[in-house]
């Protein structure tokens, strides 16, 4: 068979004769990059001034969320740092970019990187980019001042106290965490030339994020990660952006203006509320999730298989999921199911409304397939993909 994949020109495309060993070129996969467990006050910090302006963001119900309130009704911020946050915000730096900004605090080598990304993916910028340089250093002064102010208090002292405790228990388990990223770089084989990570930061807990939250920077060859310690599905989650994305990002110049909306169509409703309406974010979340939630655990995402967990589906579990799922909830209030028995009886309406997911049956099948040729040398996940996916994507627009 062959295979197409890019080449170095972005954009261009040239095939792979798997048939014939001549044509054949190993693929360069990345190796395991050294894996560290590192603070980053920058970006603890940006959790702490966002939590002092929406005390309902993020993790709302621990004891140090509460006192985090209970701290900034007493402490609120400086009608300066407020002012200077309202202006960024009025001129385009949304929280992404002010989280890229705040990992600059004592780490002044990513500002390029930092600057870099913003021009590449945040043209809703206003102000000149002339200007960056001047805005960073401002913002990182602010930083500085509620640095010197915050963990001098006895809270900032408990904040640190249990960020330490998490590294040590993070380097405990370092030996999972390696594990963890060696079995995704074994299935996914990424090309080193398209994901460069050569340096993994595993950041302590935020304990002022949910634990099924979690965040990835990437600076370079140098990739972060905010992520529970308890939750390792969303470790790998965010691992596999630093794998992911820079795959979608190949498929920019080739997709029509016709198969970008049609991703964006394909895609579940849920995911579009929490993403917006934008193919790469949706099509990169995907990715990943299908992998994870249901490749992973040896699923489908069919209705066949959804009816057969809803058939099994108890009493305790049922009310479980109503407790732990947000998006369950909110399906069987829509349907006015109480109990399992009613959500067998509507089992084709809630897959139908709430679960169904065209964008994921796509993936999904690239998945079993790639799973078959995987093991070849010249195949990896960004090779075998990118010359599948407008093929499927094509099926699904006829």
């Amino acid at each position: 068979m062959k295979l197409e994949s890019f080449g170095e020109q972005k954009g261009k495309i040239r095939e792979i004769d798997t048939k014939n060993p001549e044509s054949q070129k190993n693929i360069e996969v990345m190796k395991i990059p050294e894996i560290v467990f590192e603070e980053d006050c920058g970006a603890q910090i940006f959790s702490l001034i966002r939590k002092a302006r929406e005390p309902e963001w993020g993790e709302t119900k621990t004891e140090i969320a509460r006192e985090t309130v209970e701290y900034f009704k007493e402490n609120p911020l400086g009608k300066e740092l407020k002012d200077y946050l309202n202006y960024l915000k009025e001129n385009g730096f949304d929280e992404e970019t002010l989280y890229n900004m705040a990992l600059i605090y004592k780490h002044a080598e990513r500002q390029e990187a930092m600057f870099d990304i913003a021009k590449r993916y945040k043209p809703h910028i206003k102000i000149p980019s002339s200007e960056w340089s001047k805005i960073t250093e401002n913002f990182i002064d602010e930083l500085e001042e509620f640095d010197k102010s915050f963990f001098s208090s006895d809270l900032g002292k408990k904040f640190k106290s249990q960020t330490e405790n998490d590294i040590q228990e993070r380097i405990k388990k370092s030996e999972e965490t390696k594990k963890l990223v060696r079995d995704l770089i074994a299935f996914f084989k990424p090309d080193a030339k398209t994901t460069t990570t050569k340096k993994l930061n595993y950041m302590p807990t935020d304990f002022l994020y949910k634990k099924n939250s979690g965040r990835n920077f990437r600076f370079g060859n140098e990739q972060l990660i905010t992520s529970h310690i308890e939750n390792v599905d969303n470790q790998k989650h965010e691992f596999l952006h630093g794998v992911i994305n820079p795959i979608v990002d190949k498929l920019k110049d080739v997709l029509t203006i016709e198969q970008k909306e049609k991703i964006s169509k394909l895609a579940r409703e849920g995911l579009k509320k929490d993403y917006g309406e934008n193919y790469y974010s949706l099509l990169c979340e995907e990715l990943i999730r299908t992998f994870n939630d249901v490749v992973e655990k040896e699923e489908t995402p069919y209705f066949e298989n959804f009816k057969i967990k809803v058939e099994n589906l108890k009493e305790n579990q049922f009310q479980e999921h109503l407790q732990k799922d947000n998006k369950f909830k909110e399906g069987c209030r829509g349907l006015s199911i109480e109990n399992p028995e009613q959500l067998k009886e509507k089992v084709q309406l809630f897959f139908d409304n709430f679960v169904k997911n065209p964008l994921r049956e796509i993936i999904f099948e690239i998945y079993q397939k790639y799973s078959r040729v995987k093991d070849e040398p010249s195949i990896n996940f960004e090779n075998f993909f990118l010359s599948n996916f407008v093929e499927f994507l094509n099926k699904k627009i006829k």
